[in-house]
C-alpha cells in the first residue's frame, strides 16, 4: 500500500481501512478500528498556514489565509488557492531565447516626430500610458457618440528628465466623437481625492451610467497626509540613508559616497534605494454627457482594494531589502546610468554588474504591484482584475536561476467575490461581516487575491500593463517589457508580448513561438511603449523616444531625453493573422497602421458623432443600440 502526497484525507483513510481489513481477524480489534476511523480526521493544514511553510508542490493548495494589509491595517486580503492544481504557467527560457532577431512582420514602422506634432491629443501635457473606456464585456465603449480615453499625464516640460514623469503623474481624460479630434477634459479625479503621491495606470469600465476606475496608488495612500518625499512617515522630509540623523537639516556624508560601505571610493553615487509602495485602488462616479461633452460627478470614496501579501506577491519592503542587499550598495555610475559589476564606474552605464543599479531602470519602476486591468470571463461571468506584480521570495513554484530574485515578474490575478455587492458574511468568526458591502455602497467590494496567472521568473523583471482579450475561443494575455528589463542571458526587446490559453487559469503558450508580438523598429528601439490590445486586435500605445537609436534610456543624457521625449499617442496598429498558420500555433503580425492620435484604427467613418449610429454604451437609454 502506498500513499501519495497529493491524496486527500478521505482517500488516505480509505486506503488505511482497506489494508487493515485484510489483516484483522479478531472481532474486537476490528470493532476498535471502526470506532477509530469514525472520528473526524485532523486537518492537514491549519487556516494560519503560510505559503513559505509548505513544500513547493503544495504552493497552489494553500487554504484561504488572511494577511495584514500594508496600507490599511484594518483591512484583510484573502489569499485563496488557485482553481487548478497545475503549476502556475510561465514563460520558458527556450521560448524567450527566440525573441531576437525581431521579425520585420512584428515590427512597428518608424514614426517621424513631424508626424506627431502639432499634438492633436494633448498639446499642453506629456501623456504616456493610455487606456480607453470599456464596456464590461471588454469592448470599446461609446457614450452618446463619444469615445473616452484616460492617460497618465504631467504638464508639458514640467520635469527636466522625462524618466521622472511618474513621480507626479495624474490621470486625465480625453474625449472625441470621430477618434481623430480630441478634447482634454482635465484631471479625472477631484483635487485631493486620489490616493497616493502619484497615480499610475489602470482601467475604466462603464455600466449603467456608472463609471468604475481601477488605478495604481503610489506611495502614501492617505490623500490628506503630507508626505511629499513618499517615504511613508507622514512628513515632507526624506529619511537619511541608513537611518542616519540629520544635522542642521542635512544628512551626514556617506564616506566615499558610493553606498557600498567599504569606504574605497569605487563609485560616484550611493545611498540605499527607497521604493514607494504600490496599491490597487478603486473609485466610482456617474458619467453624464452635456453640451460641452462628457463629465463625471458623484464620486465615491477612493479605497484600496488590493495590496501585496508578501507570500505570493512581493511587497515594496521585500523588494527594497532585496535590492539593497545586492553587493551592499547602489553604485549607479556617473549619471545613475549603471556601473561595472565590481562597483567601479566606467561612466557609460552599458555594463551589467552585480550592483543594485537595475541596469538603468529605476528600481521603483521595476518593482510592481500595479496596472490593474478589469476582465469579465465570458465563459463564467466572473469578474477579475489582472495586474503587474513580482513573485514573492517565498513563492517557490519557479525555476531556479542565479538572478531569480531580481528577474521575478508576474501577472497577478484577483477575483471579485461579492455577489451584487452584498454582505459577504462573517468569514473569520468574529461576528462581523468581512469586506462585504453592508451599507449599499457599490464601491465596497471583496477581491480575493489568487496565485499568479503567469510569471516570467529568470526571464524579465517587468510585465507592464498586462491585459486580456478573449478571441477565437482562446484567452490572449498581453504585457509590455523594456529590453533592459530582461535577464543577461535573454536578448529581449522593447515590445508587446503575448500568450494564449484555452482556460483563463491554465497553461499559456507564447504567440509567435517566442512571445514577441509587436516590437519597436531597429532604428528606433525606444519609439513607443505601453501597448494595449483591443478585442479586434487594434493596439494602442504612446510615443516615447522616436527617431532615437539608443536601445536603453540610460544611453541618453538627461538633456537628450528631454529633447527627444514625445509624450503623446502613437500610431495605432491593427494586428492580423498571417496565412498558412498551423492549427496548434497562434501567430500575429502587423497589419494596417493608422495615423498617430487616431483611434479606433481604422476610424469609423460611418458615424456622424451624434450617438445614433453606434448606440449608447452608458445604459441611460439615450441612443439606439447600433452595436
Amino acid at each position: 500500500m502506498s500513499i501519495t502526497h497529493r491524496e486527500k484525507p478521505a482517500a488516505i483513510i480509505a486506503k488505511l481501512a482497506n489494508g487493515v481489513r485484510k489483516r484483522l481477524t479478531n472481532f474486537g480489534l476490528a470493532f476498535l478500528f471502526i470506532a477509530f476511523i469514525a472520528l473526524p480526521a485532523p486537518p492537514i493544514f491549519t487556516a494560519t498556514a503560510q505559503a513559505a511553510d509548505l513544500p513547493g508542490w503544495l504552493v497552489n493548495d494553500v487554504p484561504t489565509v488572511q494577511s495584514d494589509s500594508v496600507g490599511q491595517k484594518d483591512q484583510s486580503v484573502a489569499v485563496a488557492r488557485q482553481d487548478s492544481t497545475d503549476e502556475v504557467s510561465s514563460w520558458l527560457l527556450e521560448d524567450a531565447m527566440g525573441i531576437r532577431p525581431v521579425p520585420e512582420e512584428n515590427t512597428v514602422p518608424p514614426i517621424m516626430r513631424d508626424d506627431l506634432f502639432p499634438d492633436q491629443y494633448s498639446p499642453d501635457q506629456w501623456t504616456f500610458e493610455t487606456w480607453p473606456l470599456m464596456r464590461p464585456d471588454g469592448e470599446l465603449a461609446r457614450v452618446d457618440g463619444y469615445f473616452i480615453f484616460f492617460s497618465l499625464a504631467v504638464p508639458d516640460g514640467s520635469v527636466q528628465d522625462p524618466e521622472d514623469r511618474y513621480e507626479q503623474s495624474r490621470i486625465r481624460y480625453y474625449y472625441s466623437q470621430d477618434g481623430m479630434t480630441w478634447t482634454d477634459g482635465g484631471e479625472l479625479f477631484p483635487e485631493g481625492d486620489a490616493l497616493g503621491d502619484a497615480q499610475w495606470a489602470g482601467s475604466a469600465v462603464i455600466d449603467n451610467c456608472r463609471l468604475r476606475v481601477f488605478y495604481t496608488a503610489v506611495g502614501e495612500i492617505e490623500p490628506d497626509t503630507p508626505d511629499g518625499d513618499g517615504d511613508g512617515d507622514g512628513t515632507d522630509t526624506p529619511e537619511c540613508p541608513g537611518g542616519s540623523v540629520r544635522q542642521n537639516g542635512e544628512c551626514p556624508p556617506d564616506g566615499d559616497g558610493d553606498g557600498d560601505g567599504d569606504g574605497n571610493g569605487d563609485g560616484d553615487v550611493g545611498e540605499p534605494i527607497t521604493i514607494r509602495s504600490q496599491s490597487i485602488a478603486l473609485a466610482e462616479a456617474t458619467l453624464t454627457v452635456g453640451p460641452d461633452g462628457p463629465s463625471f460627478d458623484n464620486w465615491s470614496e477612493h479605497e484600496v482594494i488590493l495590496e501585496p501579501d508578501g507570500m505570493l506577491y512581493q511587497t515594496a519592503e521585500q523588494a527594497e531589502q532585496q535590492i539593497n542587499n545586492q553587493n551592499g550598495g547602489t553604485d549607479n555610475g556617473d549619471n545613475g546610468n549603471g556601473s561595472n559589476g565590481d562597483g567601479t564606474d566606467d561612466g557609460t552605464g552599458d555594463d551589467v554588474g552585480d550592483d543594485a543599479s537595475q541596469q538603468g531602470i529605476a528600481p521603483e519602476r521595476t518593482y510592481a504591484f500595479r496596472d490593474p486591468f478589469f476582465f469579465t470571463d465570458p465563459q463564467t461571468g466572473d469578474d477579475y482584475i489582472i495586474f503587474s506584480g513580482d513573485l514573492s521570495p517565498d513563492f517557490t513554484q519557479t525555476d531556479d536561476c542565479e538572478n531569480r530574485d531580481r528577474y521575478n515578474a508576474a501577472v497577478g490575478i484577483a477575483r471579485l467575490d461579492d455577489d451584487d455587492n452584498g454582505d459577504n458574511g462573517d468569514t473569520d468568526g468574529d461576528g462581523t461581516s468581512d469586506n462585504g458591502d453592508t451599507n449599499g455602497d457599490s464601491s465596497t467590494q471583496d477581491w480575493t487575491l489568487l496565485p499568479p496567472l503567469f510569471h516570467a521568473s529568470c526571464i524579465t523583471k517587468m510585465l507592464d500593463q498586462p491585459h486580456l482579450i478573449f478571441r477565437d475561443n482562446l484567452y490572449h494575455l498581453f504585457a509590455n517589457a523594456y529590453s533592459d528589463s530582461f535577464a543577461p542571458d535573454v536578448q529581449g526587446w522593447t515590445a508587446l508580448y503575448g500568450f494564449t490559453s484555452e482556460e483563463l487559469i491554465g497553461q499559456y503558450t507564447p504567440i509567435n513561438e517566442s512571445g514577441l508580438v509587436l516590437g519597436n523598429p531597429e532604428t528606433a528601439p525606444l519609439q513607443g511603449y505601453g501597448r494595449l490590445t483591443m478585442p479586434d486586435l487594434t493596439v494602442l500605445s504612446f510615443a516615447l523616444y522616436p527617431e532615437v537609436e539608443a536601445e536603453r534610456v540610460d544611453e541618453l543624457t538627461e538633456q537628450e531625453r528631454f529633447d527627444a521625449f514625445a509624450g503623446t499617442l502613437a500610431a495605432a496598429v491593427q494586428l492580423q493573422t498571417p496565412d498558412n498558420v498551423a492549427d496548434n500555433t497562434t501567430q500575429l503580425i502587423v497589419g494596417e497602421v493608422c495615423e498617430p492620435g487616431t483611434f479606433p484604427c481604422p476610424p469609423d467613418q460611418s458615424d456622424d458623432g451624434t450617438g445614433d449610429d453606434n448606440g449608447d454604451d452608458s445604459g441611460n437609454g439615450n441612443g439606439s443600440d447600433g452595436n
